[in-house]
């Protein structure tokens, strides 16, 4: 399956590890840019992406942010 994941905090770090690991397509994006995860991505497996791209040609989008970040404050 081709999985796109946005955050990468402690659940969607978790996430993005175990889906990579166990033979899924993951591309992972955050704020910071790919450049910024290079460590989770050699661990994981996972391309890194920009924020832009990662929901393009994928099954299945998981956003994981805590909700003070999507809120306008």
């Amino acid at each position: 399956m081709r999985i796109g994941v946005i955050g990468t905090g402690g659940i969607g770090a978790a996430l993005t590890y175990k889906l990579g690991t166990t033979g899924h397509t993951v591309r992972v994006a955050n704020t910071r840019g790919p450049s910024r995860l290079t460590a989770l991505a050699e661990r994981s497996g996972a391309t890194p992406v920009t924020l832009d791209s990662v929901s393009r040609d994928v099954d299945v989008l998981i956003t994981s942010i805590p909700p003070s970040a999507a809120s306008p404050t």
